[in-house]
């Protein structure tokens, strides 16, 4: 009898603490690979481009549809478009929401890529 309690009992703490704390964890995990995945590719799109070309914006015009929203400027503050001249700066910020298990979180990061395309 004690160990059919037992084992109910063992059943119930997975299932209720454990299993939802697994899910969780696996679930932000995934969200934070993707994150990084799709700041580093942007990033290497722009520089592989020369600048905010059409195919970049193609690219961040699909990612705002899973979250994400994505901005270009250069060291002044203002919004970057087109090819950009060699050796200019442009700073990448990516804001990205999601729905987690239990509420909505953000997930923010900058890069900064220098033109190397003439």
């Amino acid at each position: 009898m004690g160990e059919m309690k037992s084992a109910i009992f063992s059943i119930a703490l997975f299932v209720g603490v454990l299993f939802p704390a697994l899910l969780m964890i696996g679930v932000d995990s995934l969200h934070n690979h993707g994150f990084m995945k799709v700041s580093t590719e942007v990033a290497e799109l722009v520089k592989e481009e020369g600048g905010v070309t059409s195919k970049v914006s193609r690219v961040v015009d699909s990612l705002k549809g899973k979250g994400y929203k994505i901005t270009f400027k250069d060291s002044d503050g203002k919004v970057v478009s087109g090819k950009r001249t060699f050796g200019d700066t442009i700073y990448i910020t990516y804001d990205y929401t999601y729905q987690s298990i239990k509420k909505e979180r953000h997930l923010k990061t900058q890069n900064i890529v220098h033109v190397m395309k003439r």
